[in-house]
């Protein structure tokens, strides 16, 4: 059977419909559809919660997982086996995987509120699977674009070629992905604040140093580059803002430190999006962050 995994891209709310020019293929059976009527057309409106027929109402594009499978619920063989990894779970992974190199590219407004499975055989015409995987509705990020250009796309289609091709499973590259594509659906915002955390960690924390605060802050800030002074400059900052982290994981965020946790997020969030890009773009950081010279890499 040809099955399409389709995830109508929705804006976040009070934004205009995200609109594309044309069809744009990622690669590994990743696309953006312009066209989604026929998905609109076949899905059973009646299964829908009122959300879910709002955002198939409102969705002008889609984020589309074609392959080939007897059942979606079969074993995933590729890129490699894993334990309970079936093509359902792959194709999803594929689709937060897409969504989140047009993130690191341009943190714009790509969200996806749940995903249609539809399949069709040698004979018959596309037919409606089932729905899966319903995400929860972001009510507190800031609105930024709609529009999906050619240039965030083709950056986004290099980083999406990256993630499908030489990311070893469970490296600490792998568990930074996971954990920033969690973040950008997470509520309240303070859960996906401490997920950005555990993205830096993944790729920074120490081995065997105590003060594993203050030599995280550190490895990031030096790792981002520039003259001394800009060096100590970022550290300071990110050291603020790894104790707002501190202050929400125990759950201090009211009085004073309320109005500076929510920047420190933004903050926080456009730190890991120049991490990833800097691994993400380079073979040797490519390598050492997915595979197991991490730390060989940053004590040198």
């Amino acid at each position: 059977r040809y099955w399409a995994a389709v995830a109508p891209l929705v804006s976040y709310l009070g934004d205009p419909p995200i609109q594309v020019a044309h069809r744009f293929d990622f690669g590994h059976g990743v696309s953006i559809e312009r066209d989604i009527e026929q998905f609109k057309a076949i899905s059973p409106k009646e299964s829908l919660t009122r959300d879910e027929k709002f955002c198939l109402s409102r969705a002008g594009a889609s984020l589309v997982v074609q392959f080939r499978a007897i059942l979606i619920t079969d074993p995933a063989m590729e890129p490699e086996p894993r334990l309970h990894m079936t093509h359902e779970d792959l194709a999803i992974e594929r689709l937060h995987h897409a969504r989140l190199a047009v993130f690191l590219v341009d943190p714009g407004s790509l969200w996806f509120f749940f995903v249609g499975f539809y399949f069709k055989t040698e004979e018959s015409e596309l037919m409606w699977w089932d729905f899966a995987h319903s995400l929860p509705r972001p009510r507190d990020r800031p609105q930024r674009m709609s529009a999906l250009t050619d240039s965030v796309l083709r950056g986004a289609k290099l980083l999406f070629t990256r993630f499908c091709g030489g990311i070893r499973y469970e490296s600490a590259l792998w568990t930074a992905l996971r954990f920033t594509y969690l973040s950008l659906d997470e509520q309240p915002w303070q859960v996906g604040f401490l997920e950005l955390w555990t993205t830096l960690e993944a790729l920074f924390a120490p081995d065997r140093f105590r003060d594993t605060s203050f030599w995280l802050c550190l490895r990031i800030a030096v790792f981002l580059g520039g003259s001394d002074a800009e060096v100590v400059a970022r550290f300071r900052r990110i050291y603020d803002w790894y104790d707002l982290r501190s202050l929400v994981i125990h759950g201090t965020t009211m009085g004073h430190a309320k109005g500076r946790v929510f920047p420190a997020y933004e903050n926080t969030e456009e730190l890991v999006r120049a991490c990833l890009r800097r691994i993400l773009e380079d073979d040797e950081l490519l390598a050492a962050f997915s595979g197991t010279e991490k730390e060989v890499y940053l004590v040198k």
